[in-house]
């Protein structure tokens, strides 16, 4: 058993804001719009047996060290390895985050779970869905949700190939790009070298695509984007 006080990462998602322990070297769109980062509040949790652990915590919401409003969040999650091989988590948060508004809640289910395929392949899935209470217009809720599906592969102890495919539907343009319709998806491929004990480097293509123009090629409007990226990353 445990309490954290004070500022604390978030439950939710498969990505962490560390970049040494994620797969990817980009964030996935679930992590950059579906889900907080960060909650500053009451964390307690509890091993109720061998591979199930509970967690309870009373915050001030999304990301906000000093509450907008007078009421607080409520946070939760339930996280069971059922084996050594396979892993799930179950996460969500209920509470108003509007600014000097304590009655529009908002609510998020986030779902994680991992398997270890064979000894060298490594599957991830993570779901999310968020809804909101008078964010469109009063009276009018919203909502949003995605799904990330990762592949990895380790075939010698220093190297990892990894894939990244996700969709993530913001229909009333709450999340991602303010008051543009869309539903956007992405495909990352990258690779992963650790040449020495603290090296990591990674090699990555990424393809995004929305059904709104919200990227940009020449100073037109477009629908697509392709990026290319290389981090080198030391850890002491």
């Amino acid at each position: 058993e445990w309490i954290k006080i004070g500022k604390f990462v978030t439950m939710h998602g498969a990505e962490v804001i560390e970049a040494k322990d994620n797969w990817n070297f980009t964030r996935s769109l679930l992590f950059g719009y579906a889900i907080p980062f960060t909650h500053t509040g009451i964390r307690a949790g509890y091993q109720f047996f061998d591979g199930v652990k509970g967690y309870l915590g009373i915050n001030n919401g999304w990301d906000n060290v000093k509450d907008n409003n007078k009421t607080k969040s409520v946070e939760g999650a339930l996280a069971w390895a059922a084996s050594d091989k396979l892993s799930f988590n179950l996460a969500g948060m209920y509470g108003p985050e509007q600014t000097s508004n304590d009655h529009s809640q908002r609510g998020l289910v986030d779902f994680l779970a991992t398997y270890k395929l064979f000894d060298k392949w490594t599957f991830m899935v993570n779901a999310d869905y968020g809804h909101e209470e008078d964010v469109v217009a009063a009276g009018k809720d919203g909502s949003w949700s995605g799904v990330a599906g990762y592949l990895r592969y380790d075939p010698i102890s220093w190297m990892s190939l990894i894939s990244r495919t996700e969709f993530m539907s913001d229909r009333q343009g709450l999340r991602i790009v303010s008051g543009t319709t869309q539903d956007v998806w992405e495909q990352t491929l990258t690779l992963e070298l650790r040449p020495y004990k603290d090296l990591i480097t990674r090699l990555e293509y990424r393809h995004d695509e929305s059904s709104s123009p919200i990227f940009t090629d020449n100073q037109s409007p477009s629908s697509h984007q392709d990026t290319i990226g290389l981090e080198a990353i030391y850890v002491f």
